[in-house]
């Protein structure tokens, strides 16, 4: 097609131009005509059309003023009440009652351009006035300029997503509905709001017209629900409905009917008719296709909303005598709903978010019809005054379909899935599961009990959060922990999309299971600092004192170490190292178990301990780490010094606890302190307290020196 090779702003100029050349055209038409000043109604009682506003050359009729009779040129009429119809297509009985309406809007229009007019009252006085030639802008009624916006909007909708849908059926039909709208919307503001009248073959172009726009209308409506969502037959199904609508429009031209409210309603109830039953056969087929079901909710809530108020309050009763044309032109504003709807599907806008809201418009439309039944009921058949049918229908509308809207409203938007304690158990066995297979079967069936997609997948979704996909048609889930990240697609087994609600959801799971992950993960590191702080005080105090007991040579003594260390062993499963005893009498036993060990190798000890005015306690984890830094460097002396005087000092302030072990043996041997556990635990504890160690000479120059610097208060403690 030639408009495939034309760039979409171009197109979109083009429509524009297209819009502003309409509401100009309708302007021109509607303000080169007389202008009286007069704004009329016919009240049936008095037989007379009575003065709303007079402002101009008609400023000096008062308000409220009943007219009777119009001359100018030494003719005169009588006003009636067909006179001042807005809308004739509802109205007009017949063809021949249509053309004599004609003939006096030709009549009163002649009349009414005259230099000079003359009204007469009901009391028999004379108002004269000298109408302008032109009509002011400032003078055309609100429902003049709603109803030229509606068919420029609607055609601009629909020209705008044509654009961009040029290859698509749907968005074609949608492009000749916006066209049909532009003809019998602006159209049917000039004679609607005219002042008086129009000359007559003038008023049938515009209302012509506007009956071919409406009947393309509905045609188009219907063509467009053979391909859109779904198809629905033969391609050439559609252009059927859009030519025997036109067909029709040429029919009633030609003199075919008698009636014209048949002529110009029968067809058009039938188009709307069929398109209620289209839109049945489409939400069936569309059952496992949830973006198509998704878009023709669009069309189904716009056009509920919009051609389903329009047909109850405008068509319907103008089928039943009732005359509504003065509503008509505010009632066009309904259309653009329609054509939003539309547009919102063919794009496939917000397809994901519709899903939970449009149930309730619905029913909240369906309260509004069984109103306007029961209120119609009422006063038509029962002969009920307007205030008491009202308050009846209210009434049952109250006790009988809110209840039934709230039981339609859980049922139609209740969601299946697990409850959330069961979803919590599923997420926790998933993070619990000893085996990532096992985790990532949990976690694919928890994620099928939830959300029942259709297909699910692994991908390389790699953002932290959930997100929709594909207008809702699928939802990505990121990988937490070793689990892949997944998508599904066509939830509760493919008859809808994913809503927000379903985001909600999955961003619930996702942080519900992070959280459990760190949780284990925090557990694991605990019980792997806990292994840590056992092997290391197996190592530092037991093995110290299992030294000790094979070094000494008396048998008590012996005796007396082994069961200190089956003591240590106790209080190193329960982390407790004998919280019952004061410091002195902890410093007591260390000094003398550490005085037993050396003295069993032939090492003398100088212990020492001071302390200034205000020193602080010693906590038991503090007690523990100098126990061990102590056993330990005894150890290492017994084993490696070669010394035979070993020097300790503990110092105690308010702040700080330091021990300096000293000896006389051989030193350092560098690659032991490498590689040894001994010294490189006492590193460990020392760094769990915030402390220090250096390394220095030892006494008289020789030997080694291990000087140890901690704070008192313990990272636990502080918090």
């Amino acid at each position: 097609m030639i408009t495939e090779r034309i760039p979409p702003g171009r197109l979109l100029t083009v429509s524009v131009i297209y819009a502003l050349a309409i509401g100009m055209g309708m302007l021109l038409l509607a303000t080169q005509r007389p202008w009286m000043g007069l704004r009329l109604a016919f009240d049936a009682e008095l037989n007379a059309a009575v003065v709303r506003s007079a402002e101009g050359p008609a400023a000096d009729i008062p308000v409220g003023t009943a007219l009777t009779m119009i001359q100018s040129d030494g003719q005169d009429m009588d006003l009636a009440a067909r006179d001042f119809i807005a809308e004739t297509d509802g109205v007009m009985e017949t063809y021949p009652i249509y053309e004599a309406f004609l003939r006096r809007q030709s009549a009163l229009a002649h009349m009414q351009a005259a230099s000079e007019v003359t009204f007469t009252d009901r009391e028999g006085r004379d108002w004269i006035i000298h109408p302008k030639t032109t009509r002011p802008i400032a003078s055309l009624p609100a429902d003049f300029w709603v109803q030229v916006a509606v068919g420029m909007i609607a055609w601009l909708i629909a020209s705008g997503v044509w654009v961009f849908r040029r290859g698509e059926s749907s968005a074609r039909y949608l492009l000749l509905s916006g066209w049909s709208t532009a003809i019998f919307a602006p159209f049917a503001a000039v004679y609607s709001t005219r002042e008086l009248a129009l000359p007559g073959e003038l008023f049938r172009w515009l209302t012509d017209l506007n009956f071919m726009g409406g009947s393309l209308f509905a045609g188009t409506l219907v063509a467009l629900l053979t391909c859109y969502p779904r198809r629905i037959g033969p391609k050439w199904l559609g252009w059927v409905a859009v030519l025997s609508q036109l067909g029709w429009f040429i029919a009633q031209e030609a003199g075919a009917f008698e009636s014209m409210i048949f002529a110009r309603r029968m067809l058009v109830m039938v188009a709307l008719l069929a398109t209620f039953v289209l839109a049945v056969m489409q939400w069936r087929i569309t059952k496992r296709d949830p973006v198509g079901r998704a878009a023709l909710r669009w069309f189904l809530l716009s056009w509920l909303v919009g051609s389903g108020v329009f047909c109850l309050f405008i068509l319907l009763p103008q089928m039943f005598g009732f005359d509504t044309s003065a509503m008509q032109g505010y009632a066009f504003l309904l259309f653009v709903l329609v054509y939003v709807g539309l547009a919102f599907g063919i794009l496939r806008f917000g397809l994901f978010g519709l899903d939970e809201w449009w149930v309730r418009v619905v029913t909240w439309m369906g309260a509004l019809l069984l109103l306007v039944v029961f209120d119609m009921v009422f006063l038509l058949v029962l002969n009920l005054s307007s205030g008491v049918s009202m308050s009846l229908a209210l009434l049952i509308c109250g006790l009988g379909w809110l209840p039934l809207r709230g039981f339609f409203l859980n049922r139609m938007l209740a969601r299946s899935g697990r409850s959330r304690p069961n979803v919590f158990k599923a997420v926790v066995d998933v993070a619990l599961s000893p085996r990532e297979e096992a985790q990532e079967a949990l976690w694919r069936d928890c994620l099928q009990h939830s959300f029942d997609p259709l297909h699910m997948k692994p991908c390389s979704h790699l953002e932290a959060e959930p997100k929709l996909a594909d207008d809702g048609l699928a939802l990505l889930l990121p990988g937490v922990g070793t689990l892949s990240s997944w998508r599904l697609e066509y939830a509760r087994g493919g008859r809808s999309l994913f809503s927000g609600r379903d985001l909600e959801a999955a961003k619930e799971l996702v942080v519900m299971l992070r959280h459990v992950f760190e949780s284990r993960q925090a557990y694991e590191k605990g019980v792997s600092v806990e292994r840590g702080r056992i092997g290391r005080d197996i190592h530092d105090n037991i093995g110290a004192q299992l030294l000790s007991a094979l070094h000494t040579r008396e048998e008590g003594r012996r005796e007396d170490v082994l069961r200190g260390a089956l003591a240590d062993l106790r209080g190193i499963i329960n982390d407790s190292a004998n919280p019952d005893l004061s410091i002195e009498e902890a410093l007591g036993d260390l000094r003398y178990e550490t005085v037993g060990r050396l003295s069993s190798g032939g090492l003398e000890l100088d212990w020492r301990v001071e302390e200034d005015g205000g020193a602080a306690g010693l906590s038991a984890k503090i007690m523990h780490a100098l126990r061990s830094v102590v056993r330990e460097a005894a150890s290492n002396i017994l084993k490696h010094a070669k010394a035979s005087q070993v020097r300790i000092l503990i110092r105690r302030s308010r702040q700080n606890l330091t021990v300096v072990i000293e000896d006389d043996g051989v030193g350092f041997d560098q690659e032991a302190v490498r590689r040894g556990h001994g010294l490189t635990n006492m590193d460990a504890r020392l760094t769990a307290l915030n402390g220090s160690v250096t390394r220095s000479p030892g006494l008289a120059g020789k030997g080694a020196r291990v000087t140890f610097e901690f704070p008192l208060e313990s990272p636990e403690q502080a918090s």
